[in-house]
């Protein structure tokens, strides 16, 4: 390819014989006669090289080398001058002049300062791109970090979202990478083995699934709760990989487990509750059955007896008249001696009492029957319009012989309390969770009851209802010790085993919690008690605020204890 030169000369003589000397050389010539046209030109031409006169009017060969070197980078500029002061010299060169070729000059001059300035212009050119490239490299690479950076962040991000842990094992077990969010839960990796970091042992655990995964070169799955992290289970999933230089590592991915245990609890909790329901129906048949003979048969005993009295009484006026007396007295002796014998009087007071009780008794029966059958009949997935009153009243009922040995509940219900579009037995567990929790609070340290708190050790428990803009709401009040405000955030967590400080199980407040605000779009509050203790409020959204009837909900449960499974590939 052709070398370009541009000639800027006024004289045409002297720009002549540049040109010819230098398409001797082989090169591409353009010539512009002054300074202003030789920008033009050089912007088209786009020169290799550059002649320039010194002296030429307007622009001069100092301004215009200035010029086309602000303007082409890596252009080589030979000024062409008649003067040979050195000061015109170094002016030319602090202009920006690369070389100088002073008038006459000789063409094998002339063509060996050409050849120079291309070999410098080619290894500038070269350099130029070098540079080019290396900036393009580098700008490709901090894209290329700051996207990797990016990426981190989403997937440390989605990581932490759903509770998930990724961490990468080294073939020596150094743990080479965990996530922020167990980081800060654990503390820097640096130097410490995966077995020392995750489960403070001194040697390597009984079925590492990093060692079998680098033994097997397969992905290897495990169930595990680390020490750590006592209340979340976690399924661990172990991937083998080679680095691009031959590394063995290891990236292990906990998944977290809590919700797949929450909603397995769930599942076999709603399926519980329909087996009661079944169990309940028949049960109330079979029990109703007998109930109802026992019933009428002391009815008609009742009947008997006040008739039967009746006939005694008409037998002791005979008994009494004289002239019966008069004309068999021995006759008259041996009913009084065998009324005596008897008791009559005390039977008379006593078979009807008897009687009354032992109705008083069926009575109650049928109504323990009938509210366990409402407490369980409505084991179905779908919301029911519902008299909350009566909701409560049933779970009352059902629960009242579990405390009424611990406890003394009291219920004041709003009769004008608005319908609900609810599962009637989730929210009837709940209140017999509620009650029962709080009936089983601890008295004290020392097993006394607080001062002024209770009657007799006995917990007091005051359960009412009242309706709000929207809502109908449930409040549950006992004399407990109360739950203190830091404690209160943890309260729903469906996964600590621990009970609350005021006996309440964390696991019924999570079930609460579930069924209240994940089945009905409601919500639970907890704060102090007027009467000293805790307070648990309840709110539903009322039938013209709430989801219309017969809208399916799932049944929601608290979830069993979890344990430690074996680790299994």
């Amino acid at each position: 390819m052709k070398a370009k030169v541009l000639v800027v000369d006024d004289s045409p003589d002297i720009a002549l014989l540049l040109v010819r000397l230098l398409e001797l050389q082989g090169c591409d010539v353009a010539v512009a006669p002054d300074g202003q046209q030789g920008l033009v030109l050089a912007e088209r031409f786009q020169p290799d090289v550059a002649l320039l006169d010194v002296m030429m009017p307007g622009m001069d060969g100092m301004e215009l080398c200035q010029r086309l070197k602000a303007q082409h980078e890596g252009l080589y500029v030979i000024l062409v001058t008649a003067m040979s002061d050195n000061k015109d010299v170094v002016r030319g060169l602090d202009a920006g002049a690369d070389e100088y070729i002073t008038k006459p000059f000789s063409k094998e001059v002339l063509a060996a300062r050409l050849r120079s300035g291309l070999r410098i212009k080619a290894h500038r050119d070269a350099l130029a791109s070098a540079n080019r490239r290396l900036l393009e490299e580098i700008a490709e690479r901090r894209r290329a970090e700051a996207e990797a950076q990016s990426l981190r962040r989403r997937i440390e991000f989605v990581l932490e979202a759903t509770r998930t842990g990724l961490d990468v094992i080294d073939a020596d077990l150094n743990v080479r990478y965990i996530d922020p969010a167990r980081r800060r839960l654990y503390g820097d990796p640096a130097g410490r083995k995966c077995y020392e970091y995750f489960c403070g042992r001194d040697t390597h655990c009984q079925d590492c699934g990093v060692r079998r995964a680098l033994q097997t070169g397969q992905q290897v799955v495990s169930q595990r709760v680390f020490p750590g992290e006592p209340d979340r289970p976690v399924e661990v999933i172990s991937f083998p990989f080679h680095e691009g230089d031959g590394t063995r590592l290891v990236a292990q991915v906990s998944v977290d487990l809590s919700q797949r245990k929450l909603l397995e609890a769930q599942t076999l909790r709603a399926q519980r509750l329909e087996a009661l329901g079944r169990l309940a129906a028949g049960l109330a048949h079979e029990i109703n059955t007998p109930n109802q003979y026992v019933t009428d048969n002391l009815r008609f005993l009742q009947a008997a007896c006040h008739q039967m009295g009746a006939v005694l009484e008409a037998f002791r006026r005979l008994a009494e008249a004289p002239e019966v007396r008069a004309a068999r007295p021995e006759l008259v002796q041996a009913v009084w001696d065998a009324l005596a014998a008897a008791e009559l009087d005390e039977l008379r007071r006593d078979i009807p009492q008897a009687i009354a009780d032992a109705l008083s008794g069926v009575a109650e029966v049928s109504r323990v029957v009938a509210a366990v059958q409402k407490f369980a009949s409505h084991g179905q997935t779908q919301k029911t319009l519902a008299d909350l009153n009566e909701v409560v009243s049933n779970a009352l009922e059902v629960g009242r012989l579990e405390w009424r040995q611990t406890a003394e509940v009291e219920a004041d219900l709003d009769p004008r309390l608005p319908p609900v579009s609810c599962l009637p037995s989730a929210i009837a567990e709940a209140v017999v969770e509620l009650v029962r929790g709080a009936a089983a609070a601890p008295e004290s340290a020392n097993g006394q009851p607080p001062a002024g708190s209770r009657t007799a050790g006995r917990t007091r428990v005051r359960l009412c209802t009242r309706g709000e803009p929207g809502h109908a709401v449930i409040e549950v009040d006992d004399d407990g010790p109360p739950i203190p405000l830091a404690q209160r955030d943890r309260l729903f967590d469906p996964l600590v085993p621990s009970r609350a400080p005021n006996g309440l199980p964390q696991r019924t407040l999570a079930f609460v919690h579930a069924v209240v605000v994940q089945g009905h779009g409601g919500s639970v509050e907890v704060s102090e008690s007027p009467l000293g203790g805790t307070r648990v409020t309840l709110r539903l959204p009322s039938a013209d605020h709430g989801a219309p009837a017969g809208t399916g909900s799932p049944m929601v449960a608290v979830p069993a204890p979890l344990a430690c499974p074996t680790e299994t590939a």
